[in-house]
């Protein structure tokens, strides 16, 4: 229950509590006002047929809230049906019983729209007891009895639901701070998961600065002090590589495709300054690959794509389990091409045909 909004939990809560008060009133004033009234029922055992029917309706609810759950679109039909136990009640008593203590259903029906609609707005909790006290009027009217006894419907109607409505305020106040703190609570979890990305992001560039710093420095001194010709195939691909990696690196900052395929595309970049025609296609990513298993599929093509002399067509995509790289170019690289040794998931496969080489790296999703 942890990782709860604050306003659920407090619901369940809530709950728990009104069921506590339902079955506390079902027990310690209907029955004995029933005890104390069943001659009013004609038979009496009606009496004890609605009390059943109601108290059935509480054991449902208290099951419910035990599995964390809630009466959700049955909340109406059971709403409906303990409003059809209290009218039948009403209708089973003598005239001068429909208000008084015979008539014990009246009272406890409001907290069963309590328990009932905890989860629904509160129109829906004033209409059911606005509809259960109408209903009441209905059968005073039916029995002539409106007129004379509209002042004691209405007293005892407010003075009941006065109680209801003063539990059902205070909820609203309560859920309204539960889900104004649970906004707070997530805002600043949102804050702490970006500066934690935000640092780990920078230790990963920072890694990977120190990384070129020890290989591209000695290569440009080598080339500035005549050590290493620029003519030399050896030294062009070094450069090459360390050049694309400058770039991967620089991509990162744009905001237009995502790093994977801004990697992959600063790659397609290098080789095509070259003067190789490269056709380079990205589809949208089920999920962004994280730092590591990204460079590791970047590195998976760049060392054949980089030695590409004439064509190459490269691709990013993915399907809802993998995510691949793939490039097919103009010529054999003399054996297979392995991906970095720490991307985790990553299968990295080399087909040589007809003068052509295919390279795949693909990323399993965990």
């Amino acid at each position: 229950m942890a990782d709860q909004p604050l306003g659920r939990l407090l619901l369940r809560g809530v709950r728990e509590a009104q069921s506590m008060i339902l079955v506390a009133i079902l027990l310690l004033l209907d029955l004995p006002s029933l005890l104390g009234s069943q001659a009013a029922y004609s038979p009496q055992w009606l009496g004890w047929l609605w009390y059943g029917l109601l108290v059935a309706v509480a054991a449902v609810d208290v099951v419910l809230g035990v599995r964390h759950r809630f009466w959700g679109r049955a909340a109406w039909p059971g709403a409906l049906f303990v409003l059809a136990v209290s009218t039948a009640a009403a209708a089973s008593l003598p005239t001068a019983e429909l208000l008084g203590p015979a008539h014990y259903t009246f009272g406890v029906v409001g907290w069963f729209g309590l328990v009932i609609f905890v989860d629904h707005r509160v129109r829906h909790v004033v209409a059911f007891v606005v509809l259960h006290v109408a209903v009441t009027a209905v059968l005073l009217a039916w029995r002539g009895v409106l007129a004379d006894e509209a002042v004691t419907l209405a007293t005892v109607a407010l003075g009941v639901g006065s109680f209801q409505f003063a539990l059902m305020a205070a909820t609203l106040v309560l859920r309204g701070m539960a889900d104004r703190a649970t906004e707070v609570a997530v805002a600043q979890a949102e804050v702490a998961t970006q500066e934690a990305i935000a640092r780990e992001v920078h230790a990963d560039r920072k890694a990977r600065y120190a990384a070129l710093r020890e290989a591209a420095l000695p290569l440009l001194r080598g080339i500035a002090d005549g050590a290493l010709s620029p003519s030399d195939h050896v030294v062009q691909r070094a450069a090459a590589v360390e050049a694309a990696r400058l770039r991967r690196l620089f991509s990162e900052h744009g905001d237009g495709a995502t790093p994977l395929a801004a990697e992959v595309e600063s790659l397609v970049d290098v080789v095509a300054r070259r003067g190789v025609q490269v056709r380079y296609a990205a589809r949208p990513l089920p999920v962004e690959p994280p730092p590591e298993v990204r460079r590791s599929l970047v590195e998976a093509i760049s060392g054949v794509l980089l030695v590409t002399a004439r064509t190459a067509r490269v691709t990013v995509g993915g399907t809802g389990s993998d995510v691949t790289v793939s490039v097919v170019t103009d010529g054999d690289v003399g054996g297979p091409v392995r991906g970095a040794p720490d991307a985790e998931h990553v299968r990295t496969s080399t087909v040589v045909d007809g003068g052509r080489t295919w390279v795949e790296a693909r990323w399993l999703i965990p």
